[in-house]
Order: structure tokens, then C-alpha cells, then sequence
């Protein structure tokens, strides 16, 4: 299916499937998806890969600062299209942080935002202090806290007025409150964006 879907997008430029497995096998060396059983190389049938998750991409951008010089080349690129594909990942966006951090909307659908629907607002409300399961929060943390690590505190300013209306106001509170507490545990980190909820809170 991955293969037919490189040939059939345009944006990839390629005439085969032949041409379609190199341009996979590129993204496979970069480290953009990862074997799922053995390692092996990007082949025309049925095998398992899958996207590498956003903390092993942090992991392996993280170890370019062990280098004694900045990346060139091939190594070059791969650190660029690390970069670009944990922006996907950490860019703010107030429905997926709200949906991450309740656990709802785990679907694709954004119902659980949806004011009129207070029922599911309150079961969703019972994850945070009453009856909290560590599997959910472990990968909801694991989640939202790459979100703010690459925030500076002193200079992040909201991307748009839905930020202070009442859901961005409670999403701003959920990445830079609560999320830290959990991520960042008996570290200085734990209360690194306070100001930022704390401003959150005053608006509202």
C-alpha cells in the first residue's frame, strides 16, 4: 500500500515501483519509519515498518549534539528530515492537546470538544484525579511533553486569539501545568512554563 500511494502521489516524482522502494528506502535510512519484526531494507511486498514515533525521533536528533562538528552530507539530511518530521509532531494545536490530554477523541473525531455534549466532557473529566490509569497517562505524557520542550517560557506568545478563548485557555493549562508535573517529575523542568499557565489562568 505504501508503495502504490509514493507512485500514485505526484509530489514524489517517480514512474515505478522500483522508484517509488528507493525513495522508501531513503526515508528508512533517515530514520523517518523503522522495521517492525528484523531489519531489512524496503522491499515490494507484504512486511511490517512503521512510522518512528516521535520520542525515537527526539532520541536521534539528541545525539547529534554528541558530534564534534555539525552534520554534512547524507548526515545532513537525515538531521533535516528528523527535524522537519518531529515539527509535525510538536507543533501546538489546541483540539489534539485536549484530546491527548483527556484521552478522548482517540478515534480521529473531535466530539469530546464539542460543548454541547457535556456527557462526554464528564466522563473524560474523571481520567485527571479520580481513577487515573498510568498506561493512558504514560502515553499521553510521553506525547505532549515533546511538545514543550523546544518552548521558551520567556519569549512564547499564543499563535492566534483561539489560544484565549475558554478551550485554548484549558489547553494552555494542560501542556504547561499539568503535563510538566507528570513529564519532568523532581526536576527544576517540572515548573518551567508556570508563568505561562499562570497568565492563562488570569485571562480566564
Amino acid at each position: 500500500d505504501a508503495i502504490t500511494a509514493v507512485v500514485q502521489n505526484e509530489y514524489f516524482d517517480v514512474k515505478s515501483r522500483g522508484e517509488a522502494v528507493a525513495q522508501l528506502d531513503k526515508a528508512l535510512q533517515m530514520g523517518l519509519i523503522h522495521h517492525v519484526t528484523r531489519e531489512h531494507g524496503i522491499e515490494d511486498k507484504k512486511l511490517f515498518y512503521r512510522f518512528t514515533p516521535p520520542k525515537q525521533i527526539s532520541d536521534a536528533l539528541a545525539s547529534f549534539s554528541h558530534l564534534d562538528q555539525h552534520p554534512v552530507g547524507d548526515e545532513l539530511v537525515r538531521y533535516s528530515a528528523l527535524m522537519q518530521r518531529l515539527k509535525q509532531f510538536t507543533d501546538l494545536d489546541i483540539t489534539d492537546i485536549l484530546n491527548s490530554f483527556y484521552g478522548c477523541g482517540e478515534n480521529g473525531g473531535h466530539d469530546c470538544w464539542d460543548v454541547v455534549d457535556l456527557q462526554t466532557w464528564r466522563n473524560n473529566m474523571k481520567r485527571w484525579g479520580f481513577g487515573r490509569r498510568t498506561d493512558q497517562d504514560d502515553s499521553m505524557v510521553e506525547k505532549l511533553s515533546l511538545l514543550i520542550t523546544d518552548i521558551d517560557p520567556e519569549t512564547w506568545t499564543p499563535p492566534s486569539e483561539e489560544w484565549w478563548g475558554p478551550w485554548g485557555i484549558l489547553a494552555q493549562i494542560a501542556i504547561f501545568d499539568q503535563v510538566p508535573r507528570s513529564a519532568f517529575r523532581g526536576t527544576p523542568d517540572a515548573f518551567k512554563w508556570d508563568d505561562l499557565a499562570i497568565k492563562a489562568t488570569r485571562v480566564a
